[in-house]
């Protein structure tokens, strides 16, 4: 069973698939203020949430998903691998020549 089969089928029995205070780690380290790191979903993490869709092009809605920890997620490894200097989809090797 692949990967979005399992997420749809545990979501029929009612698993909760997020966690909340992962999102909440997740806004604030991208820069968005859920306010205290503390699983509740209330009024402040719901407007993180939607200034990140904003920010994301993505709908509005506010609400804590599995899908939005997992891009929470995605968008902390890209900065995280910006921020780094990694690069990615580059191969092959380079001769620098430094001018005085």
């Amino acid at each position: 069973m692949d990967d979005e089969k399992a997420v749809e089928k545990l979501k029929g029995f009612g698993v909760p698939l997020h966690d909340p205070e992962e999102i909440q780690r997740l806004l604030a380290n991208l820069g968005y203020d859920p306010g205290p790191v503390d699983g509740v979903i209330g009024r402040q993490v719901r407007g993180a949430i939607r200034a990140f869709e904003k920010d994301q092009g993505m709908k509005q809605t506010g609400a804590a998903s599995f899908e939005l920890q997992k891009k929470l997620s995605q968008e902390q490894r890209q900065r995280s691998k910006k921020s780094s200097g990694e690069v990615t989809g580059v191969s092959g090797s380079f001769d620098l020549e430094i001018l005085d």
